[in-house]
This record gives structure tokens, C-alpha cells and sequence, in this order.
């Protein structure tokens, strides 16, 4: 089956954008800042829908932490099978 060249080039380049997010500096502390104060805010609220505001902004900083693991691990593939197609023509030669 034949490498489908565009769309390994845009996942290997997601990944590589979704690491550089995942390790800039201010990013990951804006993450873990908000973690933090949502979290202590969440503890303390005994508001039932303040808290589940508070549910809401943890949930959406996983999601977003999520969605760029999901970038890189389709990367990491893009990458795993662009090194067998490799290998498969190296092995037909």
C-alpha cells in the first residue's frame, strides 16, 4: 500500500507544533497555573455550580493537553510508517 505523502508530512508536522506547545515554558506553566488556582478554587467551592464552573476548567486544559498527546502520538506513527515503508523497499531491492 503506498505511503500517502501528504498526509504523513501534516502529521509529523502537527506533531512536532504540538510538542513545541507541550514543552514551551509559558505554556506549560499557564497550564499548570490554571490546573492550580481551578483546582484550590474547586476544593473550596461549595457552590455546586461554581464548582462544576471550576470541573469545566480543569477538563478543558485536559482536553486540550489531550488533543496535542493525540498529535504526537499520530506523528510518532506517521513516522513508524514511513521507517517500514522504508525498510519494505530497502528489503524489494
Amino acid at each position: 500500500m503506498p505511503l500517502d505523502e501528504i498526509a504523513i508530512a501534516r502529521d509529523l508536522q502537527r506533531a512536532q507544533e504540538a510538542k513545541a506547545v507541550l514543552e514551551n515554558g509559558i505554556i506549560a506553566e499557564a497550564f499548570a497555573y490554571i490546573e492550580r488556582k481551578a483546582l484550590e478554587e474547586w476544593r473550596a467551592e461549595t457552590d455546586g455550580a461554581k464548582r462544576d464552573q471550576k470541573w469545566y476548567v480543569l477538563r478543558g486544559v485536559d482536553l486540550v493537553k489531550g488533543y496535542l498527546r493525540s498529535a504526537i502520538i499520530d506523528g510518532d506513527m506517521a513516522h513508524k510508517e514511513v521507517e517500514r515503508e522504508a525498510e519494505r523497499l530497502r528489503n524489494a531491492s
